[in-house]
Formats: C-alpha cells, sequence, structure tokens
C-alpha cells in the first residue's frame, strides 16, 4: 500500500500500474492512512499494545564510495532505523599510500551521480600488498534517521 499525497498524482498511478500490472487501489485516502499510521505509532510509544507496527526506513541507501565511482551499499534503502553497521575498507592496490574514501546518499548505479555528504583520505602507515592496510568505518541511522559515520581521527554527523 502506497499512501501520501504523490499517490494522486496521475504519472504515480501509471507508474505502479505499469510496474505492477494491476490497478492501484483508490478507495484509500492518502492522508487517512498516514493519519492511522501516525495514530498506531503513538499508542505504541505510550505503551499501549495494538497488535500492529509502524516501521520507518530509509527512502535512500547511504554508500561509501572506495574504488573510482562505484558505490558500495553500507545502508541499503528500506532499511529500518535506527541501525548500526561497521564496515571495513581495505586498500585496493599494491603501495597504496591513502584509502580515499567518500561516504554518498542516492540510488543511481555511479557514485558521481550521487550525493556527497563528505570524504576523507586515510594515510596507510606501511604501505604493502593489496588487501592488507584496512579501517573500520563505523556508521549509525539514530531515530530520526540521520546518518553518521566515524573512524579513528575522522567522523561525519548529519546536520539537523
Amino acid at each position: 500500500v502506497l499512501v501520501g499525497g504523490m499517490t494522486r498524482c496521475p504519472a504515480v498511478r501509471e507508474a505502479i500500474k505499469s510496474v505492477f500490472k494491476k490497478e492501484p487501489r483508490k478507495d484509500i485516502n492518502p492522508e487517512e492512512a498516514v493519519a492511522l499510521g501516525a495514530a498506531v505509532e503513538a499508542a505504541r510509544l505510550s505503551g499501549r499494545k495494538t497488535g500492529l507496527t509502524v516501521r520507518d526506513v530509509i527512502s535512500h541507501p547511504f554508500c561509501v564510495e572506495t574504488l573510482k565511482d562505484v558505490p558500495a551499499p553500507i545502508f541499503e534503502a528500506f532499511t529500518t532505523f535506527p541501525a548500526e553497521r561497521t564496515v571495513t575498507i581495505k586498500n585496493a592496490h599494491d603501495g597504496q599510500q591513502a584509502l580515499s574514501v567518500a561516504i554518498i546518499e542516492g540510488t543511481a548505479p555511479d557514485a558521481s551521480q550521487c550525493e556527497i555528504l563528505d570524504s576523507f583520505d586515510h594515510i596507510v602507515a606501511e604501505p604493502g600488498p593489496a588487501q592488507t592496510a584496512a579501517i573500520k568505518l563505523h556508521c549509525k541511522l539514530d531515530e530520526n534517521a540521520r546518518f553518521s559515520a566515524k573512524t579513528d581521527g575522522w567522523k561525519y554527523e548529519a546536520v539537523q
């Protein structure tokens, strides 16, 4: 069930129809569905049991780009939050002196077409063979879906 104001747009309805090969339902009021979902969440937060759950998910993936224009997902689209992940980033080439890392958000197949949230270079203390130097990137989606990431010596936090 898709809800929200956009579901009233003819183009959205046609896209749904073409993908699912079914006519989208028109008997659900989008605003009412959103209000009912908010009521279920309020009941859950206040401690009343309803037997229903509302799940908050992110709409766009958060990725890391370590190789030229290749995004590697940290949090896929539709990941529920809050959530935490740790990603290990290794050197791709022999003798690599720095690990260049970009944190990106978006659904494009090429990292250059996504929004760059932040980037940094991690200097490799002792360059060696490929896949021997590594850093751990600790990533978090908080209860408001704000993304943050950190390593030793580097930190990114979403601006409010």
